[in-house]
């Protein structure tokens, strides 16, 4: 059944011009009407339409808050697809966009970017869609990232407590060329990216317990996935020398 309509949401902080204007290329290159996209700046908004984002749980209050936005005007077969802008900085913006258009029609429920963590979380191995991009198919699927983002962000300061867990964040969070996080943190950065990589796995967790963790069901999706991981590689390399 073709949706009746297809949302694009973005999470930014500092939505600037170029920002827009990379965000109208894509939205232009995956098939997406400008007409049914809303940005939320967790910074203060500089652009007009542009809504004011809380901040207060990084990208994920900002998706709730989004997705409260648009609440009312949502129909029950509509698509919406969440971004946080990392999509521009980390992401291969056109494989994305034309992912996007070649998938124009996706069965109903929640797709995204899937990983195997190499850990496991609560006595089973750790599978989750990344944070970064969200695309929900329907009422249910809507329904099921709002009451896990919920749930999560109501336990958003919880500790760590499970050592292995511990130590599995603290090894990707080493700065090193051919894996792990793509650039020295500051002691306050460090602690906001332990949390919301804490948010992001929890809130996988929660989501698994609805319904299943998917990507797009396209066979051009492994290589998208490829040039990120490029790409991500290209980041290390370029930080650890400027570091």
């Amino acid at each position: 059944m073709i949706p009746s309509r297809k949302w694009a949401l973005l999470v930014a902080y500092g939505y600037t011009e170029d920002t827009q204007r990379l965000w109208l290329r894509f939205l232009q290159q995956a098939g997406l009407d400008p007409a049914h996209a809303l940005v939320l700046d967790n910074k203060a908004p500089t652009l007009p339409g542009v809504l004011a984002g809380s901040n207060r749980y990084f990208e994920f209050s900002g998706y709730s808050e989004l997705l409260e936005h648009v609440s009312d005007s949502r129909a029950a077969e509509d698509v919406v697809y969440l971004f946080n802008d990392t999509l521009f900085s980390h992401h291969w913006t056109h494989g994305w966009a034309q992912l996007i258009q070649d998938n124009s029609q996706i069965p109903f429920g929640i797709y995204g970017d899937p990983r195997l963590e190499p850990v496991d979380l609560d006595g089973r191995p750790l599978r989750i869609l990344a944070s970064w991009h969200f695309a929900l198919h329907g009422h249910q699927a809507t329904t099921t990232l709002q009451e896990a983002l919920i749930n999560v962000l109501s336990q958003f300061d919880r500790p760590i407590k499970d050592p292995a867990y511990q130590a599995y964040q603290a090894n990707y969070l080493q700065p090193r060329w051919w894996g792990g996080y793509t650039k020295v943190l500051t002691p306050e950065a460090y602690a906001i990216k332990q949390r919301c990589i804490w948010a992001e796995h929890r809130l996988s967790r929660k989501l698994e317990e609805s319904t299943e963790l998917q990507a797009y069901p396209s066979g051009s999706y492994p290589q998208v996935h490829r040039m990120d991981r490029l790409l991500a590689a290209k980041r290390r390399i370029t930080n650890l020398f400027q570091a």
